[in-house]
């Protein structure tokens, strides 16, 4: 039960994360925050079970994982992403503002370079450590 509830905050994760990468004229910065705080929520709701769920000695790893895993997806996805928006043939059946809505790199990449800094630290700092009963 405990893997199932960190797959969840995984998700919610890379999909807060996701939201990152996306700038919209009618949506201020505010509102970019606040959609992904919606999506932290759960995040965090479900990392904390899931990590209560773990033996002692593997808490810290299994949130590590979780974090760098998201990062990971979350990379895959921008990179899959751009890779399909600056398509030549993107542009014969999609608008331009379309195009130019997966635009935030800035936003996006320092969301996944916190979460991949974070996550690797916490399983750096876990290594070698006895798992408890």
């Amino acid at each position: 039960m405990g893997i199932f509830l960190l797959i969840l905050s995984g998700f919610f994760f890379y999909t807060a994360n996701m939201v990152a990468f996306f700038r919209s004229p009618e949506i201020p910065v505010f509102g970019k925050v606040m959609i992904m705080a919606i999506f932290s929520v759960p995040a965090l709701a479900f990392l904390l079970l899931g990590a209560w769920r773990r033996p002692a000695g593997a808490r810290w790893r299994a949130v590590g994982v979780t974090l760098l895993s998201a990062a990971g997806f979350t990379a895959f996805g921008a990179y899959t992403m751009w890779a399909v928006l600056t398509s030549p043939a993107t542009a014969k059946f999609a608008s331009p503002e379309t195009v130019r809505a997966f635009s935030d790199y800035l936003w996006g990449s320092g969301c996944t370079a916190v979460y991949a800094l974070v996550g690797g630290g916490l399983m750096w700092f876990s290594r070698g450590k006895k798992l408890s009963p």
